[in-house]
């Protein structure tokens, strides 16, 4: 009788030397510490390859010395070339592919919530509804009548970008306010995916005919105010670049095998 898949892997064994890991003798001499202080590890999220050294100098013209890296990571999102840049904190000791880049907070304007529901109670809810919420702007709450209420949510750009939500009243059947996101990078018309365009979606192939309905548009972007900005290349430090060229939901694009899959960006403390 012939043995069973089973049986077989039950049989299996590892070589000699394969069962345990040596234990290390002592390294002499002093450790070397990396200060990670000032640096931030990121990636694009994008399926297209970047200009390394045109975003070199777009990122420190606009994050200047920033020593303790609150503006890099409080004032985004950031993006270059309309491909979103999600960054976190090295913090000690991490290793850099270790880090998760998979969240990053937007600005969101909700509109067309009935009168009286522009409050801190339901910016918290409807910030986590769209991801967890962060913040309201202050200015929601203070003055006349507004056309729509601010929230920063952090949100997983893994997932679809969220276009509307129903809220209620009891009793009610309830109304649909809309979202608008501040400085929304490119994203997908069909899926909602932050990253590729539409004629790169993989719904768009599945339907021959091209008939699937683009339920995601224009119109879920806010105008983006444009700001002139210059000098930042004496932020940077020498040497050569260490950084991605692009990376996606799925694989990671690469113009060489030699192109790591992340930045590590360190800034130049002020003299």
């Amino acid at each position: 009788m012939s043995e069973t898949l089973e049986e077989m892997y039950a049989r299996l064994a590892l070589g000699d030397g394969e069962e345990d890991a040596p234990e290390l003798p002592p390294i002499p001499g002093t450790v070397i510490a990396h200060d990670s202080s000032r640096c931030l590890v990121g990636k694009f999220i994008t399926d297209k390859p970047v200009n390394i050294q045109a975003m070199q100098g777009t990122l420190a013209r606009i994050w200047r010395p920033v020593q303790d890296l609150e503006r890099a990571l409080h004032h985004g999102p950031w993006t270059f070339d309309q491909q979103l840049l999600v960054c976190a904190r090295l913090e000690p000791d991490n290793n850099p592919h270790d880090v998760q880049l998979t969240h990053t907070a937007f600005w969101i304007q909700v509109y067309d919530l009935p009168p009286g529901y522009i409050s801190e109670q339901v910016a918290k809810h409807v910030g986590n509804y769209i991801g967890q919420f962060l913040e309201a702007d202050a200015n929601n709450f203070q003055g006349s009548w507004k056309s729509y209420m601010r929230i920063r949510v952090l949100m997983d750009v893994t997932k679809p970008i969220k276009r509307k939500m129903k809220i209620r009243r009891p009793g009610e059947n309830g109304t649909w306010v809309n979202f608008k996101y501040e400085k929304l990078p490119n994203f997908c018309f069909f899926c909602g995916l932050i990253g590729h365009a539409e004629h790169y979606c993989e719904k768009f192939y599945d339907f021959p005919d091209k008939s699937i309905e683009k339920l995601f548009r224009t119109w879920l972007r806010t105008p983006n105010r444009k700001e002139r900005l210059t000098g930042g290349e004496k932020w940077l430090l020498p040497g050569p670049p260490s950084v991605m060229v692009g990376s996606s939901n799925k694989e990671p694009m690469q113009l060489d095998k030699e192109t790591p899959q992340i930045t590590v960006m360190h800034t130049k403390p002020v003299s």
